[in-house]
């Protein structure tokens, strides 16, 4: 008796094990700006293509756990002229999936971040800091792209970018381990205009999570 009760266990614990469901996964695709750009799946193949059950770039009852190989067209120039690929586990009951693309200045033509000799954009920090010996810098990460870049605060509280950004950005003022001040900043391409940070008087709060 013991041991068939040891081998129903076994065998619900396989078929738990094995056990199947289902996700609801949902992609987005958004320019350097931050704009949501029009696109529809094409391709979404696991054992089988469930490119079908996309409603545009939603699709429910996405049977899980399983790995799906997905192809997403969009349109920067004309009808389905760029796709973007990719893989997904789908293992949770749902996925919000924001996907990066870079919408041409003008069709045909790239945008090309390492600027022309002499290019510069100049930023004033208001007021100047009181800088002492301490190092202050100036670090800029794209909000819809994998891009950072860090520039030099000088005692005049003045720094200087040579290269050309494009789309939103998230700049952070730092100083010494501490992160003085925070603000959102959309560029434009071959924008070599001068700009103020206004600096607030109070430093930004840290949030602690979990225990140290």
């Amino acid at each position: 008796m013991l041991r068939k009760v040891l081998f129903a266990l076994v065998l619900c614990s396989t078929v738990w094990g094995q056990r199947t469901y289902t996700s609801t996964v949902e992609f987005h695709l958004v320019d350097q700006f931050g704009r949501e750009v029009a696109a529809h799946v094409t391709k979404f193949k696991g054992a089988d293509d469930l490119a079908s059950r996309f409603d545009g770039l939603a699709a429910k009852d996405v049977p899980a756990p399983n790995e799906y190989n997905f192809a997403i067209k969009w349109s920067p120039c004309g009808p389905d002229s760029d796709s973007v690929t990719g893989a997904i586990y789908v293992q949770q009951p749902e996925y919000f999936i924001v996907l990066n693309v870079r919408r041409p200045e003008a069709c045909g033509i790239g945008i090309d971040r390492f600027a022309q000799p002499g290019f510069v954009m100049q930023g004033t920090l208001d007021p100047a800091p009181a800088m002492a010996s301490k190092l202050m810098w100036i670090s800029l990460d794209a909000v819809n792209e994998k891009h950072h870049l860090d520039v030099k605060v000088d005692a005049s509280g003045k720094f200087r970018i040579h290269e050309e950004l494009d789309g939103l950005y998230i700049l952070c003022v730092r100083e010494d381990g501490v992160v003085l001040h925070t603000q959102p900043v959309m560029f434009h391409p071959k924008s070599g205009a001068q700009f103020v940070i206004h600096l607030p008087q109070d430093h930004l709060p840290l949030l602690r999570v979990g225990s140290q």
